[in-house]
């Protein structure tokens, strides 16, 4: 399977598709459960490493998650995301649908084509560029780029995939994996030779960069 292979895209899409149902609000109990989901998840997908830790004196009770893929060399690349989302209250009527993307498509471009909705938000969703869906730009769709590469990576380097809650603004998630990642290298002789941020960022073009 080649790096931009269609079969690799496809099922990103369908694990971001699979894992934006699953609610994970920053601060509720459903973003404290994401990761027992998630660990079921990737252990019924055939992913043999896999474990939570707790973030320290966490009121939440929330966890990181990691999936650990052994190459042949301890060279290890480390794939960093985060699970949390914002709420999506302001998806307003369609708040219901907030979280099941290709239904959500449907309904939004039944209200766009009422009068006096906008024309270049309509144009944007007929293109099938875009996909909305609360959470699955930020950032279960990177999250689950990072786990399609995972299962489709046989090189020689060991690869390790951490996957974080909470907003980025405090970053309880992240803060706690820097030590634990440090601890995890060294129990499982890991050299971290690169970590690669899966968030989407920004792109300053057309937006074909990002996509």
């Amino acid at each position: 399977m080649t790096r931009n292979s269609p079969e690799l895209a496809a099922r990103a899409r369908e694990i971001a598709l699979e894992i934006t149902a699953w609610p994970s609000v920053t601060g509720t109990a459903g973003e404290a459960q994401f990761s027992d989901r998630l660990v079921a998840y990737l252990r019924a997908a055939g992913f043999e490493k896999v474990w939570k830790e707790p973030i320290p004196a966490d009121e939440l009770g929330r966890s990181n998650v990691f999936v650990l893929k052994r190459g042949t060399s301890s060279r290890t690349v480390v794939l960093a995301g985060h699970f949390d989302t914002v709420p999506f209250d302001d998806y307003g009527d369609l708040a219901s649908l907030a979280l099941h993307p290709v239904v959500l498509r449907e309904a939004m471009i039944a209200k766009l084509e009422q009068p006096g909705e906008n024309p270049v938000a309509l144009a944007d969703v007929h293109s099938g560029l875009f996909l909305p869906g609360r959470g699955l730009l930020d950032m279960k769709s990177g999250v689950a780029a990072g786990l399609a590469v995972l299962e489709a990576y046989s090189g020689e380097h060991t690869v390790l995939l951490v996957t974080t809650p909470d907003e980025e603004d405090r970053s309880a998630g992240m803060r706690a994996a820097a030590p634990m990642i440090a601890r995890i290298a060294a129990e499982q002789k890991l050299a971290v030779a690169l970590v690669i941020n899966l968030d989407a960022i920004s792109d300053q073009g057309d937006g074909a960069g990002g996509r």
